[in-house]
């Protein structure tokens, strides 16, 4: 190449990788802001079914209470990142529905922290304003996944938490529901042992020898594994007995490992997610311990 040419490229070149870099750190905060904000809405919904399947048990008051305002700063920073990505109408839609349903579930659980009861046509709207706030950030998340030069790993991985965060939050509320039944029409949605089903299929795919995945990866990986074996079978088998607690400890942990695994891969491979929601962990299990004869998955 032409001395002038070769010296004249260098710094076009410099500035396209530096914008390539930009563009990788910007879509994987996007979706990981986009994430956190869809597995949060189902987090603090495990809490308050656990609050209310357990007749207003305060710890998982004080779990509620704490994954409240880890939701409250997801939200600021998803409607953050959607502004900076001009999503603002889609965000504000998601945005109503995200109020709606906050509203809801903290009017209820103040109804139930007095010694009340939880209203079935509330119930009702409560989760449907959240499945519609889902449903809505999961399109806009699809949609900025389409074009990311984000490792599809991480991707995946969180994909993963979501769905983790899903099959937890659907049995607590068939399990903290009256008589086992619950309130709204699920005709319409898988049932818990097809997510499981579909769910372990995905955690079976996951390639934990890949030369090119960071060691800590797979540690946390392999962590996750062995976790969901201490649920799966109780997943599959839903409708035979319900281990509300176990199901509750045992999928923060497999969501917070995936999470985990999402991040830093995405660290390793360029991906910046340090400026979106904080990483999603349980507030030391809120001091929820698990029955004698049950083993613990630290």
């Amino acid at each position: 190449m032409n001395p002038t040419v070769k010296n004249w490229c260098r710094p076009f070149l410099l500035i396209t990788t530096c914008l390539f870099s930009l563009h990788a750190q910007a879509s994987s905060g996007a979706l990981h802001d986009a994430n956190s904000l869809r597995v949060l809405l189902d987090r603090v919904n495990t809490d308050y079914q656990m609050f209310k399947g357990e007749n207003a048990n305060p710890k998982y008051g004080d779990a509620l209470e704490e994954d409240l305002e880890l939701l409250a700063d997801a939200r600021s920073d998803f409607l953050d990142r959607a502004a900076e990505l001009d999503r603002s109408a889609a965000a504000d839609e998601i945005e109503a529905n995200v109020e709606r349903y906050i509203n809801i579930l903290s009017e209820t659980y103040e109804e139930l922290s007095n010694g009340g009861f939880e209203a079935a046509v509330a119930a009702g709207d409560m989760i449907e304003s959240k499945l519609a706030a889902q449903k809505a950030i999961t399109t806009l998340y699809l949609s900025i996944a389409e074009t990311s030069k984000v490792d599809p790993r991480v991707i995946e991985y969180q994909i993963m938490s979501y769905e983790m965060q899903q099959i937890a939050a659907k049995y607590l509320e068939n399990a903290a529901a009256t008589y086992g039944v619950a309130y709204r029409d699920q005709s319409d949605e898988k049932t818990i042992d097809q997510l499981a089903q579909e769910f372990a299929l995905r955690l079976d795919g996951l390639n934990l020898k890949a030369a090119d995945l960071p060691p800590g990866v797979k540690v946390e990986l392999a962590d996750v594994k062995r976790k969901w074996s201490f649920i799966q079978q109780s997943l599959l088998n839903y409708m035979e007995n319900q281990v509300s607690f176990l199901v509750y400890l045992y999928s923060r942990k497999i969501v917070d490992g995936l999470l985990s695994a999402s991040e830093h891969l995405a660290l390793a491979t360029g991906g910046d997610t340090t400026t979106g929601a904080p990483t999603i962990a349980p507030p030391a299990d809120s001091g929820i311990q698990l029955p004698p004869g049950i083993p613990a998955a630290q």
